[in-house]
């Protein structure tokens, strides 16, 4: 099976048209046309963003295909953990948004206002659900939140502590990491946390973990 007809395949079990796929990977329909179609190869940024999409991981998106003419392939991808209460802060917000429009109808300005707030915010707050994992890669830790990335280079990790903490940070879960590095710290929250401990320590194995 190609990568194509993966692709394709994923998209058809999720129900998804072309045109969603295009919106969740931030890219067109022609593009997404050209990947089932086997014309064009998505490239290694578009592949980790179709298999967080698809909930899959690259080996099993690209059948251990090397795809990428850099020969620096991924080490791994894990995806973020988000909590519960993530979803019923969305729910909370459509909700909360809808009652203020209703009770605002009348008030034409304050009726849009509040539209508009919704429009901008509810895209935002999905894309940071849909654009949430981390790239262990060369030696560099890339963390996608969202519009933001982050890297952080291995070897400037001094320790990571296992966390609940409430600050604000890339997590959507309270089940948390803080990662303290020569210059900052970042509060990160993974799926797979045990399994990336092991893999980032294999990068630094001067990292100490808490």
């Amino acid at each position: 099976m190609t990568l194509g007809t993966k692709i394709k395949e994923y998209r058809s079990k999720l129900g998804f048209s072309q045109e969603k796929i295009a919106e969740l990977a931030g890219t067109s329909r022609q593009a997404v046309t050209k990947w089932e179609s086997d014309q064009s190869v998505p490239c290694m940024e578009n592949l980790i963003t179709l298999a967080e999409i698809f909930g899959v991981n690259i080996t099993e998106l690209t059948n251990g295909e090397n795809i990428d003419s850099d020969p620096a392939d991924i080490s791994a991808v894990f995806k973020g953990k988000i909590g519960a209460w993530w979803y019923v802060f969305i729910v909370g917000f459509n909700a909360f948004m809808a009652f203020i429009a209703y009770i605002c109808y009348e008030d034409t300005v304050a009726f849009l206002t509040t539209i508009g707030i919704a429009v901008i915010l509810l895209p935002l707050l999905l894309i940071i659900t849909f654009i949430n994992y981390i790239i262990l890669h060369d030696g560099m830790l890339i963390i996608h939140f969202g519009f933001f990335k982050k890297h952080i280079n291995c070897k400037d990790i001094i320790d990571i502590e296992k966390t609940k903490t409430q600050e604000a940070g890339m997590a959507l879960s309270f089940d948390r990491l803080l990662i303290t590095t020569v210059k900052s710290r970042y509060i990160i929250s993974v799926k797979d946390r045990e399994g990336f401990l092991n893999q980032i320590v294999k990068c630094n194995k001067k990292i100490n973990v808490y």
